[in-house]
């Protein structure tokens, strides 16, 4: 999870976005709406800061002061921007912190009882612990669901407030997630298309292959990707 989110700046990544079919799909990125601001540069998105083009999902993170892949945010607890390569084991970290903080919260929830109901404090350090847990399993309790719903409709936090307030809905027209290819399909994006459910909850290294972090398949088949072989 410490490991980088994946820049556009990385070498493989330059590759592939130099190769013309590559960079030829990269002109339908759903991002070149032309009623959302972007600098462009020969029909593509360009970050004058990093001086490259901008694969799909790609965002500027300010205080990184790179281009990150499938940018979702800046964590400052990580002190690192969570993207494609590290936004499964970012969702992990959340699920077992969920865990431990729901194990330890029921192992103390007796002598949380015996404090509240008898006023009874055998271990006041024991007691804080527990009152602790329960204000983490709470918090992690909201990230895991907000996460899940972020996963299931295949977006990013950046592209959720995007879409919130997408000009389309301005204009009085339906807006189309164009990433959304349904929640089987949009969680293995995010956790693998050859591994198997169970799988997934265990800690894993694998990243996605490169391709899979430039260019995406679209809601409406526009674009044709090979299946994420993590």
């Amino acid at each position: 999870m410490l490991g980088g989110p994946g820049y556009a700046t990385d070498g493989a990544v330059r590759e592939l976005v130099a190769d013309e079919r590559i960079a030829g799909q990269l002109r339908d990125d759903p991002d070149l709406n032309p009623y959302r601001r972007d600098h462009r540069q020969n029909g593509y998105r360009f970050c004058d800061e990093c001086e490259c083009i901008k694969p799909m999902r790609t965002h500027h993170c300010s205080i990184c002061k790179r281009c990150v892949l499938k940018f979702d945010h800046h964590c400052p607890w990580l002190n690192n921007c969570v993207g494609a390569n590290n936004y499964r084991h970012f969702v992990l970290f959340l699920v077992y912190l969920w865990c431990g903080t729901l194990f330890f919260m029921t192992s103390s929830l007796p002598m949380l009882r015996d404090a509240i109901v008898d006023g009874r404090v055998e271990s006041s350090s024991f007691l804080f612990a527990g009152i602790v847990a329960i204000s983490a399993f709470l918090a992690a309790t909201g990230f895991v669901l907000w996460n899940v719903y972020l996963m299931g409709t295949n977006q990013t936090t950046v592209e959720f407030y995007g879409n919130v307030f997408d000009s389309s809905r301005k204009r009085n027209t339906t807006f189309r997630n164009p990433y959304d290819l349904g929640f089987r399909n949009n969680v293995r994006e995010v956790f693998g298309h050859n591994q198997t459910w169970w799988s997934w909850m265990l800690p894993s290294a694998a990243k996605p292959a490169p391709i899979n972090t430039v260019i995406y398949l679209l809601k409406d088949g526009g674009i044709a990707l090979p299946n994420n072989n993590v």
